[in-house]
């Protein structure tokens, strides 16, 4: 196969295109992407974008995204019989911020009551972040944790 491969797309209504140098079977997703945020003026913390192309499949209706190296290289790959590719449609969006997750490596604490959990407190660390949830009583009066008085 050639060593270029041109991508054509559309993004907010308007036709882009970006040529890579690099033969079909070593490009990678993360790849385009870069090559994407740096055409569009985007900023790939404040951005994500979403790929998708119509496949040229019989009966198929709907649109196929393109979420890791192997969907890439079936789009790259999937031509008709005159070697035309369907058009990559690019939507953008903005990131949501993402809460840091609490992960202890090589140890799962499921199944553990808390008298259990309790010796093994010091291992998480100061930045754990504590979730209360609601119990609901057998007459349907939601109780929040120990302070719930047992008149109501």
């Amino acid at each position: 196969m050639s060593n270029n491969v041109s991508i054509h797309f559309q993004s907010k209504d308007r036709m882009f295109s970006i040529t890579m140098k690099t033969s079909v079977e070593d490009m990678t997703l993360s790849m385009i992407e870069e090559r994407m945020y740096k055409k569009l003026g985007l900023d790939h913390h404040k951005e994500k974008l979403k790929m998708s192309y119509m496949p040229m499949v019989v009966g198929c209706e709907r649109p196929l995204n393109i979420v890791d190296d192997e969907d890439l290289f079936v789009y790259l790959t999937s031509t008709d019989k005159e070697n035309r590719r369907s058009i990559l449609v690019v939507e953008s969006s903005e990131r949501l911020e993402t809460v840091d997750t609490l992960s202890i490596v090589g140890k799962s604490y499921v199944g553990m009551n808390y008298k259990q959990l309790e010796p093994l407190k010091d291992e998480i660390g100061p930045n754990a972040k504590t979730l209360y949830v609601k119990k609901e009583h057998e007459n349907n009066e939601l109780i929040e944790g120990e302070n719930a008085d047992a008149t109501t």
